[in-house]
């Protein structure tokens, strides 16, 4: 989570393990901090679901890219709230649906450089970005070059639009993972630099990068760079 969660905010079970610590105990803080443990462990937990259910039997049933490619938009977004809701269920009240109000992400003023859509508008970017996956996974590519850069463009919009209230971010990987399973390629984004503070801050400036260039060349190069280690590894 990216701001403190009141008890409004907060699913029941969540709330009631964090009066019992000493920070509410003391009377410290009365709403659950951003990157609070017990949050940051549900979080944890939510991912690895959403990797169980969506990348591992991605990876392992044989039917699975063929389902892929005969999905209808309305699959797509489903499912994309499916991750969201089961990233946040243990710990917010209202998952699973689109943001229904305006945000912003990176530095102030980033909002115009990066057209953050308005929450209204959110449900029609995301059908559109829907059918260019659709389009994607029915599209014959050539090189593992024109795989890379359809990897960071599908990426970058998804973060762009934004359309949740948290959890964007790890959505957005978790597709590019699907989408890099799917084209016969290691996962994309499970090299995520949450750790490593110089990989991450490349990651995001490859991020920035995209707002001036269509072709989201510098995050395509970010991807190729952590799938050919893997591809290395395995040769």
């Amino acid at each position: 989570m990216d701001v403190p969660l009141s008890q409004e905010d907060a699913v029941t079970p969540l709330w009631l393990a964090y009066k019992k610590t000493p920070d509410y105990k003391r009377g410290l803080i009365k709403a659950i901090p951003a990157h609070y443990p017990l949050v940051e462990k549900q979080e944890r937990v939510g991912l690895q679901s959403i990797y169980t259910q969506f990348i591992k039997s991605l990876s392992s049933t044989q039917n699975a890219k063929a389902e892929l490619k005969s999905r209808s938009v309305g699959i797509w977004l489903s499912e994309w709230k499916n991750m969201q809701k089961m990233l946040f269920m243990h710990i917010l009240k209202d998952c699973g649906n689109w943001r229904r109000k305006d945000v912003r992400f990176g530095s102030p003023g980033d909002e115009e450089v990066y057209h953050i859509p308005s929450h209204r508008d959110v449900p029609r970017e995301m059908t559109a970005l829907a059918n260019s996956v659709c389009q994607l996974v029915n599209k014959d590519l050539l090189s593992n070059e024109d795989k890379y850069r359809d990897l960071a463009q599908v990426h970058y919009q998804f973060i762009r639009i934004h359309p949740f209230v948290d959890g964007n971010g790890r959505v957005a990987r978790v597709l590019t993972d699907q989408l890099a399973i799917f084209f016969g390629l290691p996962p994309a984004m499970a090299g995520y630099p949450r750790h490593d503070g110089k990989r991450r801050l490349n990651y995001h400036r490859a991020i920035r990068a995209c707002a001036d260039d269509a072709t989201c060349g510098d995050l395509a190069l970010w991807i190729a760079g952590y799938i050919e280690e893997q591809l290395k590894l395995l040769a």
